[in-house]
């Protein structure tokens, strides 16, 4: 690994370490959405944001629906290791 690789390694670490700090809830999100820089400054997952206040409450409201289907809810139950249908064994 050259010091450009551990470079990169070092901002992906920070990145996943500021993640995992910030409690995703709508107000939260909302400002990610409208700039996400601003809301995690080290994060490789960059894009110029949503500025319409409209725009963005529109996809909040469309993210609450959606993240109530039977789907989803079985997703983060195997995610979070409380249950629901057993998780495929990974294909080699």
């Amino acid at each position: 690994m050259d010091t450009r690789d551990l470079s990169l390694a070092a901002e992906a670490a920070l990145s996943r370490r500021r993640f995992l700090g910030v409690v995703w809830d709508r107000q939260t999100l909302d400002a990610f959405l409208a700039d996400p820089l601003g809301t995690v400054p080290v994060t490789f997952m960059t894009y110029a944001g949503i500025e319409d206040p409209e725009e963005r409450a529109q996809l909040l409201a469309f993210l609450e629906v959606a993240t109530r289907s039977e789907e989803c809810r079985a997703a983060e139950r195997r995610a979070s290791g409380s249950g629901g249908p057993e998780r495929p064994e990974a294909i080699p």
